[in-house]
Order: C-alpha cells, then structure tokens, then sequence
C-alpha cells in the first residue's frame, strides 16, 4: 500500500519513533504545533469563504438593482408606447370623421345638376368656404403633425 507523503508525515509526527527517545512533552508540544496550523489554515479558509460570500451578495445586490433599473425603463418605454398609439388612433378617427363629413358634402353636390353646382363653386361665398376648408385641412394636419413630433421626440433625442 502506497499512502500519500501527507499521509505519512501526520503518522510519523503523531508516532515517535523508538530509537529516537523523544520526550513525551516535546511529541506533545510538537502535535499541539501542528493542530494550531490546523486551526490557523481552518480560520483562514473560513474567512475566505465568508469574503466570497459577502462579494456573492455584493454581485446580487447589483444585479438587482439593474433589473430594478431595466424594468423602470422598459415600463416608461411601454408607457410612451400606448401613448404614442392612443394619440394615432385618436387622429386616425378624426380623419375618418373629416372625410365622413367631406363626402357628405361631395355626395349633396354630387346630387345637384352641373349648371347648379358651378353657380355654387364661382360664388365668393363658396370660394371662401372652400379656402377656409383648405386652411383648416392645413391647420388641422400641422397640429397633428406637431402632436405626433411632440410624442416621438423622445424616441429619436
């Protein structure tokens, strides 16, 4: 049988050898030596394990607050997002409306004889109806077109 040299060092300074006459004070001495490194490498070991356990808890604590940090920002970001979406399809409706209510208007021309309907066109009340019609048109989008600048700009800046 082969024992390992640590082994075999623990038996030979545990067993004094007979033709050497050590004093059993000194073989005592010399254990309570080696079970003090015992001891000393035992505490040793023991703190290390307790500094990889705080820097453990150090590494889930920061891990922790950037998974905090990631759900605030994807939570704004959803946020902004059903904003962005409402205020489409809020606009979306208003232009439905507005070309509900203008084919209304063309389907009443449309049912008028020609020569009637050039009368109403050449009229200045009716070209000042329709340039205010084309002002509002043109309002109404820059408004628009200034909501939707106004939501996304934290999107692209």
């Amino acid at each position: 049988m082969v024992s390992s040299p640590v082994k075999l060092n623990q038996l030979e300074s545990t067993w004094s050898l007979p033709e050497e006459k050590e004093s059993t004070i000194d073989r005592l001495q010399r254990q309570l030596h080696e079970l003090e490194k015992r001891v000393d490498k035992y505490f040793d070991d023991l703190d290390d394990a307790k500094e990889m356990c705080e820097q453990a808890k150090a590494n889930i604590e920061g891990f922790q607050l950037k998974a905090k940090v990631e759900k605030e920002f994807v939570k704004k970001d959803a946020e902004i997002q059903a904003k962005l979406y409402s205020a489409v399809k809020e606009l979306n409706e208003k232009v439905k409306k507005m070309k509900e209510n203008d084919t209304t208007v063309h389907a009443q021309e449309d049912r008028m004889p020609e020569s009637t309907q050039n009368a109403l066109r050449y009229t200045t009340s009716a070209r000042v109806g329709r340039y205010i019609k084309t002002g509002c048109a043109l309002v109404f989008d820059s408004v628009a077109a200034y909501a939707l600048f106004t939501i996304t700009k934290p999107f692209f800046f």
